[in-house]
């Protein structure tokens, strides 16, 4: 794991409503050989990097308290990251049409093997990343909305430009509260007094995680990008 990454995550950590104990090295090497062995062709497995340095600091991430695992923005334990992806498709059929409809051949779409359900948005959108060390995408993410049979390119390798996203959100939404200090950035709206002022602040942040987690190409100014 790069320290970068980890002090990233560090970081973002105190923003989050709910984080849960970091993963055990265990738990991520049992997603491994749960890839390896689950009837894929995948023979090579790697979590990535920046994967691993998020789960190091905590195994589950929630941006809200009353998530119920699909509102605002979550991202998932190792050992839940089978269960979801099947989930996510239903039924092998599912994801076989997925494929035919989606990938037309190539092997990018979320429904191809190597390629693994890590979080939410939504109960229809949902976040991918590619965990085949032996695949060009490895550690590139995609957006998928699984209401309509859609999917795009988030980020591309390594996994830490997607760390960037969830770094521009959470500044994002820090200028939009005029946060001084972490804190829960679900907290600090929920303590204000005023329920219509509550109710537009929850409205900005919901558009701000779909414009951070949905949109392919982010110009510089939105990420915290080190350009030295």
């Amino acid at each position: 794991m790069d320290d970068k990454d980890l002090n990233l995550c560090r970081d973002l950590r105190g923003y989050f409503a709910e984080c849960g104990a970091e993963a055990s090295p265990q738990s991520i090497t049992a997603l491994q050989d749960q890839v390896a062995q689950g009837g894929s062709s995948v023979k090579h497995v790697i979590i990535p990097s920046g994967l691993q340095a998020l789960w190091h600091v905590a195994a589950e991430w929630h941006l809200y308290s009353n998530h119920f695992n699909i509102l605002g923005l979550n991202i998932f334990p190792p050992e839940k990251v089978i269960a979801m992806t099947k989930n996510v498709f239903g039924d092998e059929d599912n994801m076989e049409t997925w494929k035919l409809q989606v990938s037309q051949g190539q092997d990018t779409s979320c429904a191809h093997d190597g390629w693994v359900c890590i979080g939410s948005i939504s109960d229809y959108d949902y976040i991918f990343t590619n965990v085949d060390a032996d695949s060009p995408h490895h550690g590139d993410t995609r957006h998928m909305v699984n209401n309509c049979t859609n999917e795009t390119l988030l980020t591309k390798s390594p996994f830490s430009n997607f760390l960037l996203r969830l770094d521009g959100l959470v500044r994002s939404a820090r200028e939009m509260l005029e946060m001084k200090e972490p804190e829960s950035i679900w907290g600090n709206i929920m303590a204000r007094t005023n329920e219509e002022e509550v109710e537009k602040l929850q409205e900005k942040l919901n558009e701000k995680i779909y414009y951070f987690m949905t949109r392919r190409n982010l110009s510089i100014d939105d990420l915290s990008l080190d350009l030295a």
